[in-house]
């Protein structure tokens, strides 16, 4: 049967148009994009999913993961568990919504907004001497730094010392006045990074020596820009992102800062509780997400291709937060704690095509115009591009579904289409006369536990002419 009309590929690049008013968008675009990620060529993928990988024994959130070999999870009330043996090793103090640590010479350093401490994969000591109440941690020249104890202050110990032994205190300084507290402290390429609440700060170890011993670190620049929340600030592709204190989220792109989220800054200003944001890098997809667990969401930032999308947990019909409170790529296995007081840690992984038994609801939402002019059109045919042959040996055919409706009046019914048992390879699914209209929407979904991705969408398009919807008049 010969089909009439004109033939064209639409949503072929998914881009999510949250700052756009709905009556404003007409072009082809995504208005919605959840639970997946692009892939290398633009297409767009169901994202990896949560399988088991251990379980503490507790019941508690997993707060913290530490990627440092061997890898340790540190829980609600301050458990630290050795992640290679599954074994308790001691236990810290502090409250601090953010877990901060880094490598030194003598094993990791931790601070949560008490004492300080050392870990090592059998044991857990308080370092003597240190500032008590610090948030945060670095290790630059051979000297741990630590902020967030005092306000503006910052404190290092001596150099070329186990940091259980020498706290000099002489060996102190401060932030400029324009900042109220530091939020996080970093070290990179032999200088120490600075976030306050209203700038950026950058020191750099002047080599200057007082009283024979001490060293000094001093500001050698300063970016007018601060953070939300110390936990929203994160290392990635060699540079730093985080959430600003004007609700923009930003790059550090050398000296410069760069806006990454104007296209979905509409959506971000839903979001009023930022205090307890937190950010995960998750370095194999190349993306960080950032979690708002008061409202439940998650955005989802794809920083090699500059792409925003969300992710979601499918719960009766809604959606909901996603159960990750902490996460860090431990060699290949990115490992992920849990939010909820269940002590489990797991494996994220494109293998799991569920989260640990729920669904992933894949969706994307895409409305275009039926003619380049807006004319009146008859949808003739919709053709789906999808992989074949996907739906795990033993189960059903698994399905996505999809559903259209025009000119944004109601939705038709959702229909099925299959994914196919092993073996099938015809990539193509296609379906006739859909409708009449003017502008088109349709929403794909796909939840089955299999793998899943779409290429290409492509529809052919029997124009109607111009159809005058006007009165006739009345008037004599």
């Amino acid at each position: 049967m010969a089909i009439r009309g004109l033939t064209f590929d639409i949503a072929t690049t998914p881009i999510a148009a949250k700052n756009a008013d709905e009556f404003e968008v007409t072009a082809p675009v995504s208005m919605d994009l959840r639970n997946g990620v692009l892939t290398d060529v633009g297409n767009w993928q169901k994202r990896p999913g949560l399988g088991p990988y251990l379980e503490l024994g507790v019941n508690e959130q997993v707060d913290g993961i530490i990627e440092d070999d061997p890898g340790y999870a540190i829980t609600r009330l301050n458990k630290v568990y050795n992640l290679a043996t599954n074994t308790l090793i001691g236990t810290i103090d502090g409250t601090a919504n953010f877990i901060d640590w880094v490598r030194t010479n003598d094993g990791i350093v931790v601070a949560r907004g008490a004492t300080l401490w050392l870990l090592n994969p059998s044991s857990v000591a308080a370092i003597s001497g240190a500032p008590n109440g610090v948030t945060t941690v670095a290790f630059i020249n051979g000297r741990v730094v630590v902020a967030g104890h005092s306000g503006r202050q910052i404190r290092w110990s001596d150099a070329g010392e186990s940091p259980t032994l020498s706290w000099s205190d002489a060996n102190v300084t401060s932030i400029d006045a324009r900042g109220d507290s530091v939020l996080q402290i970093s070290d990179r390429n032999n200088q120490l990074l600075v976030f306050t609440d209203k700038h950026i700060e950058v020191w750099s170890n002047t080599g200057a020596v007082i009283s024979g011993s001490v060293q000094v670190f001093a500001r050698s620049a300063t970016l007018m820009r601060g953070a939300i929340s110390p936990a929203s600030i994160i290392f990635a592709n060699d540079t730093y992102y985080w959430f600003g204190d004007d609700g923009d989220f930003y790059a550090l792109a050398g000296s410069s800062l760069q806006v990454i989220s104007a296209e979905y800054r509409r959506e971000i200003d839903t979001l009023r509780t930022a205090s307890n944001l937190y950010g995960i890098h998750f370095p194999q997809e190349r993306i960080i997400r950032w979690y708002f667990p008061t409202q439940g969401r998650t955005l989802v930032y794809d920083y090699q291709q500059g792409f925003w999308s969300e992710d979601n947990a499918w719960v009766s019909g809604c959606w909901e937060r996603i159960p990750v409170r902490s996460g860090g790529q431990l060699a290949r296995t990115m490992l992920i704690g849990s939010f909820e007081p269940d002590g489990k840690v797991w494996d994220w992984s494109k293998d799991n095509l569920d989260d640990d038994g729920s669904v992933i609801r894949n969706y994307r939402q895409v409305r275009f115009l039926m003619t380049a002019d807006g004319d009146l059109g008859r949808l003739t045919r919709l053709r789906y591009r999808v992989k074949r042959g996907t739906t795990p040996t033993g189960q059903r055919n698994s399905m996505f579904t999809w559903r259209v409706r025009m000119d944004r009046g109601d939705w038709e019914d959702w229909v099925n289409s299959p994914l196919g048992v092993a073996g099938d390879q015809d990539p193509w699914l296609e379906y006739f006369e859909l409708g009449e209209g003017r502008e088109v929407e349709l929403e794909m979904v796909q939840s089955d536990t299999a793998e899943w991705i779409v290429d290409q969408v492509q529809v052919t398009v029997n124009p109607l002419g111009t159809v005058s919807r006007r009165r006739r008049s009345t008037k004599k």
